[in-house]
């Protein structure tokens, strides 16, 4: 959550100021002050997504959310992670999506579960189940599916994630696909 307050600089200062004036006092005081490895409840991340959702749109805040993952991917928290699961999978997305409900974990509490299936050899099917309520709104799962997207970039490849929401399930269903970039 720290970092992704940080990246609303990458918008230029006139709309991070836009996206700043619409986040409260106390969430920009507490995320602000936090370490970059501390816990945060999950609301202050909400709140990030949905000032910048405001102000630059789904799409815009799916690019934002993808180029936070992927900045992240080279941080103290999952860094580590990143590292060993290359090392035990090689590099591939299917390997970054593998260590999802690990890495979930570290950054979401009481948040639901979720699970990760190979589809194919490049596409496979994230399941998030107990999803809260508060997640379905303001378009916080087109900011992960952001950030999912981002698993392909981190190892040098193209891909794309599918959202399909099942509130009534507190389920989201996120359908990744892949390729290499052309050389």
């Amino acid at each position: 959550i720290h970092t992704n307050l940080a990246e609303l600089s990458t918008f230029g200062p006139e709309l991070a100021a836009q996206m700043r004036a619409r986040i409260s006092a106390m969430t920009l005081a507490t995320v602000g002050d936090a370490s970059t490895v501390a816990w945060l409840p999950v609301e202050h991340d909400i709140e990030i997504s949905r000032a910048v959702r405001d102000v630059v749109g789904v799409a815009g805040l799916r690019k934002w959310s993808l180029d936070a993952m992927a900045r992240s991917a080279q941080g103290p928290l999952l860094r580590p992670l990143l590292d060993g699961t290359c090392k035990l999978f090689g590099v591939t997305p299917h390997a970054l999506f593998r260590m999802l409900p690990r890495g979930y974990g570290l950054v979401y509490r009481d948040c639901g579960e979720n699970t990760y299936e190979p589809t194919g050899d490049r596409s496979g099917v994230v399941t998030m189940t107990g999803v809260p309520p508060m997640f379905f709104a303001d378009d916080y799962l087109e900011g992960t599916a952001g950030a999912f997207q981002a698993f392909a970039q981190i190892v040098q490849w193209q891909g794309s994630v599918h959202l399909k929401l099942v509130p009534k399930e507190q389920q989201a269903i996120f359908e990744a696909s892949w390729a290499r970039p052309a050389q």
